[in-house]
C-alpha cells in the first residue's frame, strides 16, 4: 500500500527521473518566480507528463480550476488527434500551459457579459498534476479574456508572492541575508458527517441543500461524549481505508482520522503543504470523500450544520511560515534573536486580524456557516486571537515596557517552552505552539479566500514594518519598542477567555469589535476602504474584481436560501401537512367516541392551522424577495425575514413530528440517521 504512495502524482521525484537536468532546473527557477518558463521547457514538460500519464492509463487531460462557485471545474480533452493516415497522441507545451473555456457560464459578478464568452486557464506550476480515473488533471488558474481573475486560485498565488517578497525583505532588514524566500505552509483538518444513502435519498432537505431543514433531536445526542475518538464503525472503517488508499496514491498525506464529537461525524487531517498545493489537495480530498462514500452506500455531508442541536463541521486552517533555510517563523525559539523574528511575524498577524476581522469573517463563511458558529465547539462569529498564557504574558510585558523603551533598547524576553499554549476551542484564531489555527472556516468551503485575505493582509503589515524600521539607524535595536507601539493599538483583539460567554459578547462590543452574527453583513467588508487599499497595495485583487466577488457572494447566498426555503415549502406543504391532516381526522373520529380526547383533537387542529398560516406567510415573503431588484437588499431580506420565518416553521415542524405516530412520519428521523452506520 505505502509503496504506491504518490503513484498518481506528477511530483518532483517524477520530474527528476523523467526530465533532462537542465529542464528540471528551469522548472525550479520558474517555480520560484526567478524566470518565466520558455517554450522548450514547456514542451519537454508536456512530453514527459504525457508519457507518464499514458503509462498510468490516462486517455484525457484537463485544466482543473476553482471558479467563483467555490467548486472545482474541469473539461476533458483527449490526447488523441486526427491525422491523415492514422490517429496520433499529442500534448504540446502550449496545451499544458494554457487552455480555453467558457468565461461567461461561471459566476463573474459582472466582469464578463454573457456574449463575452472566452476565458483562459493557465497551469499553476506550484501545484502538482495528478491522475484520477482516466484523466490527467493540471491544476490551473482561470482568467478572463482581458485578464480579470475569475477564480479563487489566482489571487492566492498573488497573495503568496506578495507575502514571500515582504517576508524575505523584512528578514534581510534583520540581517538574515541567507534567506531566499518564505513559503506559507497550510494544513487543513476536514470534518464531515456520514449518513446511509437510503436515508439521504428519502430526505429532500439533505438531497437539495445538504442539511436537514426540519427534525427533532434524538433522545440521545452527544451529551455522553462517547463518540469522540471512539471505536470507528466497521462500515466507516472500510470507507476510510479506501479513502486513504486513494489519497496516498494521489500524494496526499492523510495523517490522522477519527470519530468527531457528534454521532455520525468524523475528521481527517492532512499534513501541512505549501499554500497552493494544500488548497488543491483539500478540494481533491473532499471529492474523494464524497465519491468513496457512495461506493459504500453512504453519503458524505460537508455542510457546516447538517443536524440542528449537535456539532457542526469546520475546516480548521493551520498556517505557519517556512523560510528557504528551514526555519518556521512562528516557532518561538529560545534565543533573543529567534524571539525577535518570531515577535515580528506574530505581531503582523495580530495587527492584520484586527484590521481585517470583518474580511476574515466573510472569507471563512457562507450561508451554512451561520448555522454553525457560536456553539458546540464552533468558535463565535466575533474575531479574536488567543495566544495562550505564556505568550499573552509576554505581550503584556512588552506593552508594559513602553515608557522604558527609550532608555532600554533591548527587552530581555523569557525563554518560551516548546508548547506554550493550552487549547481554546471557543477561539476563532488560536496560536498552537508554532502555528496559528483558524477555526472559523466552514467545512464545505474552499480554504482559498481565507488564506488570500490572511496572507495579503499580513503582507501589507510586513511592508509597513519594513518602511518604518528602515528609517532607524539600527532597526534591530528599535524592534521591541516599535512592536509595542503597534500592538498597543490592536490589543483589544486579544482574548484568552470563554468565547461562548455572555460576558465576552458584552466585552467585545465595548472593545469595538465587529459583531457579525450574520454572514450577509460581513460581505460588505470586501469593499471596505481598508480592504480596497490592502488588496490594491499588495497587487492581489483590483477594486473591480472585489466588486464582482461581492456581487457573486450576495447571489450565492440568495440562491442557497431560496433553495432551502423552497425545499422547506415542499416538505411541509406536500408531506407534513397532509400527514397531520390525516392524524386530525383520526383524532376527530376518536373524539366523537371519547370526549376526553377532544382536547388532543383541538391541539392538532390548532397546530395544523398555525403551520399552514406560517407556510402561507413564507410564500408571500419569497414572492416579495423575488420582486426586490437590488441584490444586496434581497440578500439581507433572505437573511433576516425569510430565515426568521423558516426558523418558526422548523419549530412547528418539530411539533408536528412529535404529534405524529412514528410510522406516519414521512422521513428518516434524527435517531435513525445518526445511529445506523454500523
Amino acid at each position: 500500500m505505502f509503496n504506491d504512495f504518490a503513484s498518481l502524482q506528477f511530483n518532483r521525484q517524477e520530474m527528476k527521473e523523467r526530465l533532462p537536468s537542465p529542464i528540471y532546473k528551469k522548472w525550479k527557477t520558474a517555480l520560484y518566480r526567478e524566470t518565466v518558463m520558455d517554450r522548450e521547457t514547456a514542451d519537454a514538460m508536456a512530453h514527459a507528463m504525457k508519457k507518464w500519464a499514458l503509462e498510468k492509463g490516462a486517455s484525457h487531460y484537463s485544466h482543473w480550476f476553482i471558479p467563483l462557485t467555490g467548486n472545482s471545474a474541469e473539461k476533458h480533452h483527449t490526447f488523441l488527434i486526427q491525422d491523415e493516415e492514422k490517429p496520433l497522441l499529442h500534448f504540446s507545451g502550449s496545451s499544458l500551459i494554457m487552455g480555453e473555456t467558457d468565461g461567461s457560464s461561471f459566476p463573474t459578478g459582472g466582469l464578463r457579459a454573457t456574449f463575452e464568452a472566452r476565458g483562459f486557464t493557465y497551469w499553476d506550476i506550484s501545484s502538482y498534476a495528478f491522475i484520477r480515473d482516466h484523466v490527467l488533471y493540471i491544476p490551473s488558474i482561470f482568467l478572463s479574456y482581458r485578464g480579470d481573475q475569475l477564480d479563487l486560485k489566482s489571487p492566492l498565488i498573488r497573495a503568496v508572492d506578495s507575502f514571500n517578497i515582504n517576508a524575505t525583505r523584512l528578514l534581510h532588514l534583520l540581517g538574515e541575508d541567507q534567506v531566499k524566500g518564505v513559503k506559507p505552509m497550510i494544513g487543513l483538518e476536514q470534518e464531515y458527517f456520514l449518513v446511509r444513502k437510503d436515508h439521504f435519498e428519502k430526505r429532500p432537505d439533505l438531497f437539495y441543500t445538504g442539511r436537514t431543514l426540519i427534525g427533532n433531536p434524538p433522545p440521545k445526542g452527544q451529551e455522553f461524549n462517547e463518540h469522540y475518538l471512539g471505536s470507528i464503525p466497521s462500515g466507516v472503517s472500510d470507507f476510510m481505508k479506501d479513502v486513504n488508499e486513494e489519497l496516498w496514491r494521489l500524494g496526499i498525506y492523510a495523517q490522522c482520522e477519527h470519530n468527531e464529537s457528534a454521532p455520525g461525524q468524523f475528521e481527517i487531517v492532512a499534513h501541512q503543504e505549501i499554500a497552493s498545493l494544500a488548497i488543491d489537495q483539500n478540494m481533491i480530498l473532499m471529492d474523494v470523500l464524497r465519491k468513496k462514500a457512495l461506493e459504500h452506500d453512504m453519503v458524505c455531508l460537508l455542510h457546516e450544520k447538517p443536524f440542528k442541536g449537535i456539532n457542526g463541521s469546520g475546516k480548521h486552517n493551520n498556517i505557519s511560515f517556512l523560510t528557504s533555510t528551514g526555519i518556521n517563523l512562528l516557532e518561538p525559539g529560545v534565543s533573543p534573536k529567534d524571539n525577535l523574528r518570531f515577535l515580528l511575524f506574530l505581531s503582523a498577524i495580530i495587527i492584520a486580524v484586527e484590521k481585517h476581522s470583518g474580511l476574515l469573517r466573510m472569507s471563512s463563511s457562507d450561508a451554512g456557516n451561520d448555522e454553525r458558529l457560536g456553539g458546540f465547539e464552533a468558535p463565535p462569529s466575533i474575531l479574536s486571537v488567543y495566544l495562550g498564557e505564556e505568550l499573552h504574558r509576554l505581550i503584556s510585558q512588552l506593552l508594559g515596557e513602553i515608557n522604558r523603551l527609550d532608555e532600554e533598547k533591548q527587552l530581555q524576553l523569557p525563554q518560551l517552552p516548546s508548547d506554550n499554549t493550552d487549547r481554546n476551542r471557543t477561539s476563532p484564531i488560536a496560536f498552537t505552539g508554532n502555528k496559528f489555527e483558524f477555526r472559523m472556516l466552514g467545512s464545505s468551503r474552499s480554504a482559498a479566500m481565507l488564506n488570500v485575505s490572511l496572507l495579503a493582509a499580513t503582507s501589507y503589515e510586513l511592508a509597513s514594518f519594513i518602511e518604518d524600521l528602515s528609517k532607524f539607524d539600527d532597526p534591530k535595536a528599535e524592534v521591541y519598542g516599535y512592536i509595542a507601539k503597534r500592538l498597543d493599538k490592536v490589543k483589544h483583539i486579544l482574548y484568552e477567555g470563554d468565547g461562548y460567554s455572555k460576558r465576552w459578547l458584552e466585552e467585545a462590543e465595548k472593545r469595538g469589535l465587529p459583531l457579525l452574527n450574520n454572514y450577509v453583513d460581513s460581505i460588505s467588508y470586501l469593499l471596505d476602504q481598508r480592504t480596497l487599499e490592502m488588496f490594491k497595495s499588495t497587487g492581489v485583487l483590483s477594486e473591480e474584481e472585489l466588486r464582482a466577488r461581492s456581487s457573486v457572494l450576495y447571489s450565492q447566498y440568495i440562491n442557497s436560501l431560496a433553495a432551502e426555503s423552497r425545499t422547506m415549502e415542499l416538505m411541509i406543504g406536500k408531506d407534513l401537512l397532509p400527514r397531520l391532516r390525516e392524524e386530525l381526522i383520526k383524532r376527530r373520529d376518536l373524539a366523537d367516541l371519547d370526549q376526553e380526547l377532544e382536547k388532543e383533537m383541538v391541539e392538532c387542529l390548532e397546530l395544523y392551522k398555525k403551520t399552514k398560516l406560517h407556510l402561507a406567510k413564507l410564500e408571500d415573503e419569497l414572492l416579495r424577495a423575488r420582486r426586490e431588484g437590488d441584490t444586496k437588499k434581497r440578500a439581507l431580506y433572505y437573511s433576516q425575514d425569510i430565515r426568521s420565518r423558516m426558523a418558526k416553521l422548523r419549530e412547528l415542524a418539530g411539533e408536528v413530528e412529535a404529534m405524529l405516530p412514528r410510522d406516519d412520519y414521512p422521513y428518516p428521523d434524527y435517531g435513525l440517521m445518526l445511529y445506523s452506520l454500523d
